[in-house]
């Protein structure tokens, strides 16, 4: 069978044999006639499907129709470039690409060996051998990566046939792929470098005289989308990959370390209760045990629960303590103590149906939730009082009953996270009503998960891998607890299940299935935002082969080059092997940007709501990403003591707040996201909460800067870093006003609104008490508590005593540039005159942090 699925008809002659009209045995790679008559030149024609050794032959265009082989076959099909001989001429151990294609490389002659466990007499010279001794046993990793030794071999090559599922043009790039391989390994083992051959070959974008073809329109979609530059480069495919990284497998003492990126291995003491998270480099705990500034906060924190709360404390870790155990053991949940129940039938579906007309495009963005086919189940499975036994229940029913209690609490959060619908009265009725069932809707999903994991056989069907991937997905756009045994917002353990379960079933392989495709996609999608928001990397999915189903979701195929770079970084971030190069992490950033601007471009024309509700969960994970980035270079050169570069990153990591605190507020009131908000909300508070704590540890550089320096200019400096620290500290309060301003307009008080508040609110009482002047607490505080209060300033002021402190690098001027940078930030918030009419928030009990007995879980929770 040849590419197209055509019968193959019977081998040719050879062409002295079809000259001569002869009968001709088809022996190779000389036939029986020519071997009698001597002929040297018996060749055989290359035909679609085929491949012939041929040393005389050469195919005057490339055959597109030949299916994929382990190497080239046809070797002018590499380059159009007319100057590809010339340049070869003057390498001689490249004198010709057909050099490349007779290249048997260690990984084929692997293959072939296990494939083939012992030659016998019977088998057939794959290769006649032209062996180069000087090149025999010559280590080569340019291409693979290790350092093996690896035998140069000539010789025609021997192409097995094959059919494969590929079109003729991604025959021709995978061909291309191993070719450009292959060369860069002849490359390392001859010590040459080819310059000059374009090997960047696209059939998709040849046929020039054919205006509607394939490779028009993706010429077409590239211009369009504003990718492709007048010099023809399309920046938007670049990759990280491409960036030389000359810090591999390189003696350390040969470094030169200020151009090493290592702020990711000096951590400072570990605290209780705030472990390490190694693999998550977006999370607070990550951050703050390598910043000394974020770490005084958490350990003047630590300082006064062990001083003032130990019994709280005790409380809280046992409650902590047993409901991880009681999760541990979730598995065995007897189901019948755990009943299926929904509201009555009327209320449920005038509920769904609601939820369909807020969000139209629901689907799209949450494909295996199917809302419409939910109301034929619920007329037919609902009673006077809707409540089922899971034993009782098959299968199919436990799905169905879960695709209910997933659309109601997708219901509730889409009419929860949103401030612009009106509901009327009937309608307000029936929420408030969800809301009393909001409990027992998660106990549903509890008893659903719990009885499909007693079910022999369940984990093989397609239908509880549904259900499996939304509940994943719901974890990670709720801010409830899952269940009653969770002590901070969504505190579950990520096991990866709906990934785990995908490739157990397979779908990742290519199929044509389209509806398993499109769960494959969705699950795949969601797996990667997870991980990226935490600055995992996404282990399961790290290699072509584990990801070879095509892209049917249109969301997917315009994410999908934006993914794999973002899969890219983590992976060189993340990696463990090798010295981390600074001037690649400052790279990657760059080329961060750049994709992401192509990204919003591409989904900014669509103008589908689907994309860009999807672009803004993009967008949130992108500023998360580079907020961290940023602050994790301003800690590189604040180590460094390169103040040029300190104060660069500095205005760059301001700028960056004042934009992200925009988006952030302007997508909690978006006229184009109404109903669709409770997809990126929790991310959109979370990444407020990051930039919170940036803003409090700017403060204390500026704070803690020049308080003990004796210089020129001390006292101008003194004020102006002063300046600064109290401008921090009033953008703090006006995300506090603002916050608190947002919730009066909110239907429920949604728990990750509310902890993100009393976080704001612990962070300015930490200002409060490291202010200046303190008549006003003082005068508020006994003397036990001021004592208290000294104390835990003592404590802050040791803890960074002999940190380094990029901000004292800095001259008056700077101090005022940034202080013009952080007032438009302030005004941009909430405009000075408006602002000083309100009341400002005064902390309760600030020796403590704003602790006391009665708001300790609260606020350690919150904290946490």
């Amino acid at each position: 069978m040849d590419i197209r699925g055509r019968k193959m008809r019977k081998p040719p002659a050879c062409v002295q044999c079809r000259k001569r009209k002869i009968g001709c045995d088809r022996i190779k790679p000389v036939c029986g006639n020519c071997s009698k008559a001597g002929k040297g030149d018996c060749f055989y024609p290359d035909i679609p499907g085929r491949y012939v050794p041929s040393s005389t032959y050469v195919s005057n265009k490339p055959d597109y129709n030949r299916p994929v082989g382990n190497m080239i076959g046809n070797y002018n099909s590499i380059s159009s470039s007319k100057d590809a001989t010339s340049v070869l001429q003057h390498n001689p151990e490249l004198a010709s690409l057909e050099h490349i294609r007779e290249y048997n490389t260690r990984l084929q002659l692997l293959n072939q060996d296990r494939g083939r466990p012992s030659p016998t007499p019977m088998d057939h010279a794959q290769f006649a051998p032209r062996a180069t001794p000087a090149y025999e046993n010559k280590p080569v990793s340019s291409a693979n990566e290790s350092a093996h030794s690896l035998n140069w071999v000539q010789g025609p090559a021997i192409f097995d046939q094959m059919t494969a599922p590929y079109t003729q043009e991604e025959v021709m790039l995978k061909e291309m792929n191993f070719l450009k391989s292959r060369l860069l390994e002849l490359q390392e083992l001859t010590g040459k470098k080819v310059t000059g051959v374009n090997l960047n070959f696209d059939p998709l974008m040849g046929g020039d005289d054919d205006s509607d073809s394939i490779g028009s329109e993706k010429k077409r979609r590239k211009i369009a989308s504003g990718n492709a530059d007048p010099d023809g480069i399309d920046h938007s495919e670049l990759k990280f990959t491409d960036i030389v990284d000359e810090f591999k497998d390189i003696d350390p003492r040969f470094l030169d370390y200020s151009k090493v990126f290592s702020v990711f291995g000096s951590t400072n003491p570990a605290l209780p209760n705030f472990d390490d998270t190694p693999n998550s480099i977006y999370t607070n705990h990550f951050l703050a045990l390598r910043d000394n500034f974020s770490y005084s906060f958490r350990k003047a924190l630590s300082y006064t629960v062990k001083a003032n709360f130990e019994s709280n404390l005790t409380g809280w870790q046992q409650k902590k303590l047993s409901g991880e155990a009681l999760r541990l053991s979730s598995g065995i949940i007897d189901a019948k103590n755990l009943p299926i129940k929904f509201p009555p039938r009327e209320i449920t579906q005038e509920l769904i149906n609601k939820f369909i007309m807020i969000g139209r495009e629901i689907t799209n963005l949450i494909p295996i939730l199917k809302t419409r086919e939910l109301f034929s189940s619920i007329e037919q499975s609902f009673g006077r009082e809707p409540i089922f036994d899971p034993s009782t229940l098959n299968i199919g029913q436990l799905i169905t009953f879960g695709q209910i209690s997933f659309c109601l609490l997708f219901t509730y959060e889409s009419l929860a996270s949103s401030v612009l619908i009106i509901l009327k009265d009937d309608q307000m009725e029936a929420f408030k009503q969800l809301i009393k069932f909001l409990p027992q809707l998660l106990k549903n999903v509890k008893s659903i998960k719990a009885e499909l994991d007693k079910r022999k056989g369940s984990l093989q069907t397609i239908e509880t891998l549904k259900f499996i991937a939304l509940y994943k997905f719901y974890q990670t756009t709720t801010s409830l607890a899952m269940s009653s045994i969770d002590t901070r917002i969504n505190d579950c353990v990520d096991y990866d299940e709906d990934i785990h379960l995908a490739l157990h079933l397979g779908i990742n392989d290519e199929q044509k299935d389209e509806t398993t495709i499109q769960i494959w996609n969705f699950i795949y999608k969601n797996y990667c935002w997870r991980h990226f928001f935490k600055g995992e990397t996404p282990i399961m999915m790290i290699g072509d082969k584990l990801n070879t189903a095509p892209i049917v979701d249109v969301l997917l195929s315009s994410d999908y080059s934006f993914l794999s770079y973002q899969m890219e970084v983590l992976q060189y971030l993340q990696s463990k092997d090798q010295i981390i190069s600074l001037e690649r992490v400052e790279r990657a950033k760059e080329l961060f940007k750049s994709k992401f601007d192509a990204q919003t471009k591409r989904c900014t024309m669509s103008g589908s709501t689907a994309i860009l509700v999807n672009n803004v969960i993009d967008t949130i994970i992108y500023r998360n990403s580079v907020l961290y980035m940023n602050y994790y270079l301003l800690l590189q050169y604040e180590v460094l003591k390169d103040s040029e570069k300190f104060i660069t990153v500095y205005n760059e990591l301001l700028q960056f707040i004042q934009d992200t605190i925009f988006y952030i507020f302007s997508n909690l009131a978006n006229k184009t996201m109404v109903g669709y908000e409770c997809l990126y909300i929790n991310r959109l508070f979370v990444t407020l909460r990051l930039i919170c704590d940036l803003m409090l540890a700017l403060y204390q550089r500026c704070k803690f800067a020049f308080n003990a320096l004796d210089m020129e200019n001390s006292e101008k400096l003194n004020n102006e870093s002063n300046v600064q620290a109290q401008m921090f500290a009033t953008i703090l309060r006006k995300l506090l006003m603002l916050l608190e301003d947002y919730t009066k307009n909110c239907k429920v008080n949604k728990p990750i609104i509310s902890n993100t508040i009393i976080r704001i609110q612990t962070h300015i009482t930490f200002t409060v008490i490291t202010a200046d002047d303190q008549t006003d607490v003082n005068a508020k505080l006994d003397t036990e508590a001021k004592a208290k209060k000294d104390a835990l300033v003592d404590e802050v002021k040791k803890t960074i005593k002999d940190a380094a402190n990029g901000c004292e690098g800095m001259e008056v001027s700077d101090f005022v540039k940034f202080n013009v940078t952080l007032k438009s930030i302030s005004d941009s918030l909430i405009v000075t005159d408006f602002y000083s009419k309100r009341e400002p928030y005064v902390p309760s009990n600030p020796e403590t942090l704003g602790l006391s007995s009665e708001t300790f879980t609260k606020i350690y929770s919150a904290l946490e």
